[in-house]
């Protein structure tokens, strides 16, 4: 291992900034570090989406706030898509193109049981509904490396029903 490289205590190079840089040190930005989700189902609202370019590829990230009681409720977690394109400029609730044979379109027809203009969905057809999804925790990296316990991160793996918010209520009487 490179001396310049911190050893922390809990093996976490994001653990505890030091207060003095050290000539050669490497520093890791973690401030935005994906949280840790016990794998299984869990219900979920809607946040938010953000496109990125990822590899120089278009990509979708449909961001959800778990709203099962328990150690991680309100936990942010995203479902990454990959899309066609861009149509505006990259960031939050950005725009794009999803061919019809992408897993975007095969989720959202499925999930919002869409009839009529399955070619165009609006952001806001996500609000108010609690959608049932299944989490897992990355474990690999894109080439197949094992990713370290301590830069694990859980994301949404698939999206398995939706209700709406009166739907829950109506059957929960």
């Amino acid at each position: 291992m490179n001396s310049n490289v911190r050893q922390l205590n809990d093996k976490s190079p994001c653990a505890r900034p030091r207060s003095r840089e050290i000539e050669g040190e490497i520093i890791f930005d973690c401030a935005n570090r994906a949280p840790v989700v016990a794998p299984g189902e869990y219900e979920a609202v809607y946040a938010h989406h953000e496109t990125h370019f990822v590899f120089m590829t278009p990509k979708l990230f449909v961001w959800f706030r778990l709203v099962t009681p328990g150690p991680f409720h309100n936990v942010m977690v995203y479902r990454p898509y990959r899309v066609k394109k861009l149509t505006t400029k990259a960031g939050k609730n950005g725009g794009f193109v999803a061919s019809r044979m992408s897993d975007v379109y095969h989720d959202l027809g499925r999930i919002l049981n869409l009839r009529l203009r399955p070619d165009r969905v609006s952001a806001t057809a996500l609000r108010g509904i609690i959608f049932r999804v299944r989490v897992r925790t990355v474990v690999k990296d894109y080439r197949g490396r094992a990713i370290p316990e301590w830069d694990r991160y859980s994301v949404v793996d698939a999206l398995l029903s939706a209700e709406t918010a009166t739907q829950q209520l109506a059957n929960s009487r």
